[in-house]
């Protein structure tokens, strides 16, 4: 029995395009609560003023003070990037990307956040909601793509060319992408755990993705400054999402209730292009007029 295709998308956009991973993964920092919030007896004092030292600031975690002026770019970008390919969709069809669209959005609210930071820069609560999305919501940028290669290969009828069937080609990097989400959400609860222990084995577990990040330690030079968390990490997902807009797929893939309409109107021009251009099709008819002047 053949499933069908949009049963793998609808897959993929329940684990990637509704809250059910930001929510188990708040599950998963949640569970960490007593470790990574509770106060070991030999705590240090808290400075006077946060904004002084952030780099020795044991309580503030990012080492740094988040810029306003950095993230108030990233977020006009994002959000510029969000709105335009949603009228798009809406323009041009391809709800298939839908996954990409909610990321986005998620992506700039955790950027947003950052404001937040910058105000509290020893807030725990925001630092876990803004690592959060930041870090996750690029599984729904890799989502959509899996269900774009799997439609353009439908749409095509290339699918012979591809080693996984497009009718699975979704399920199993989408399958592939969720357990991505969990181990990054686990790592990151950990790691801002008071526990040396604790925190070493979330390092660990989150190197697996950010092994050059983690190589100099949770907080080495490129953890801690924010310059390459923009330059290395939010840029290139940026590019990443960006090029779709002026190419975006609805133009030249429809939705998949269209595909069926689209692929035999498209044949049955291309059977009429063809038979106006055959040389044969032109040497009959010369010959037919021939045969009925020479009867004539």
């Amino acid at each position: 029995m053949r499933i069908p295709l949009r049963l793998f998308e609808a897959v993929a956009m329940t684990f990637v395009s509704t809250p059910f991973l930001p929510l188990l993964a708040c599950f998963l920092f949640l569970a960490e609560a007593p470790s990574a919030f509770a106060q070991s007896s030999e705590a240090p004092p808290r400075p006077a003023d946060p904004y002084a030292d952030p780099a020795n600031d044991p309580y503030n975690i990012l080492r740094y003070i988040a810029s306003n002026t950095l993230a108030a770019i990233a977020l006009v970008l994002l959000l510029l990037t969000a709105v335009s390919q949603t009228w798009l969709m809406r323009k041009m069809g391809g709800k298939f990307m839908l996954s990409m669209l909610i990321a986005e959005y998620t992506f700039a609210t955790g950027i947003a956040l950052r404001f937040g930071l910058h105000a509290n820069p020893e807030s725990k609560g925001l630092y876990i909601i803004e690592n959060l999305l930041v870090v996750l919501s690029p599984c729904g940028f890799i989502a959509a793509d899996y269900v774009l290669l799997g439609r353009l290969a439908t749409f095509l009828e290339s699918g012979q060319y591809l080693l996984i069937s497009p009718r699975r080609i979704t399920l199993v990097f989408v399958l592939s992408d969720v357990f991505t989400f969990l181990m990054q959400a686990t790592g990151g609860s950990i790691t801002i755990s008071n526990n040396a222990d604790t925190i070493k084995m979330g390092q660990n577990i989150r190197s697996v993705y950010r092994l050059v990040e983690l190589s100099e330690g949770y907080f080495g030079k490129l953890s801690t400054t924010e310059g390459y968390f923009y330059g290395l990490d939010t840029l290139p997902l940026f590019i990443a999402i960006v090029v779709y807009t002026p190419f975006w797929p609805g133009r030249f893939i429809p939705d998949a209730a269209n595909v069926p309409q689209r692929i035999d109107s498209d044949k049955v021009e291309l059977d009429r292009l063809r038979s106006r251009h055959n040389p044969y099709n032109d040497n009959e008819r010369s010959w037919g007029h021939g045969s009925r002047a020479a009867l004539a």
